[in-house]
């Protein structure tokens, strides 16, 4: 996917998923090959950025609605119980429109956060944590 197409899947997230958003046009999306995860987001330089992206469109469209729900007030760099609202609420919305393949990934995927956080493997402490861990 090219970055003319991501931006008009990055428009039409924000415009369909977020319209009530005050700073929606003052974030950009990019392809970052560098990066060390498969998606950020970066409230201080307001960009998100993928290392790449699913090749179907429902992919592209959960994975741009994954980040722009972290940068909605409380929900940071966590999946936790914020995020998770934010995103079955989204998941909500594209049932509405008749996206109900959207709308089963993003449940899917709140799903999958909920079961890692229940084992203790998917919080940030967690991963800090093991992270610091591995350099005592």
């Amino acid at each position: 996917m090219g970055d003319e197409e991501l931006q008009e899947r990055f428009n039409f997230v924000k415009r369909e998923f977020f319209p009530r958003r005050k700073d929606r046009n003052n974030w950009t999306i990019k392809i970052d090959k560098s990066l060390p995860c498969l998606g950020r987001c970066s409230k201080a330089c307001k960009t998100i950025a993928f290392l790449q992206l699913p090749s179907n469109e429902n992919g592209v469209l959960a994975s741009i609605i994954h980040e722009i729900c972290h940068t909605s007030k409380g929900c940071g760099g966590s999946h936790g119980k914020t995020w998770q609202k934010k995103m079955l609420n989204k998941s909500k919305h594209a049932k509405k429109k008749g996206m109900e393949a959207l709308a089963t990934r993003l449940v899917e995927e709140v799903e999958q956060y909920k079961e890692s956080i229940r084992m203790g493997i998917g919080t940030m402490d967690d991963i800090y944590n093991r992270i610091q861990s591995s350099y005592i």
